[in-house]
């Protein structure tokens, strides 16, 4: 997507053939969305997912709209060694 003035932007997409490579490209600096098949990604009402990685780790943010409820955020580590510790309960 590009910014053509203050109000425009150019939004580039590609529409895939069954045939060609099951994801699409991704270069530096690029936004891709890539949802395939049956996929859905729904986000409503203000709701928010970030990613953003930082030296090397990567921290994932989930928030919703009331900003009375924090949002919950955690490293990939963290969501395994919580995974882990789950699954010997």
């Amino acid at each position: 997507m590009t910014q053509t003035d203050s109000t425009h932007y150019t939004v580039s997409y590609t529409i895939k053939d069954n045939y060609w490579k099951r994801e699409i490209d991704s270069y530096t600096d690029t936004p891709v969305v890539d949802i395939t098949e049956g996929s859905e990604l729904r986000i409503y009402g203000g709701a928010k997912i970030k990613a953003v990685t930082e030296y090397g780790e990567t921290t994932y943010e989930f928030s919703s709209a009331d900003s009375n409820e924090d949002p919950v955020s955690f490293t990939l580590s963290e969501l395994k060694a919580l995974k882990q510790m789950l699954s010997n309960i």
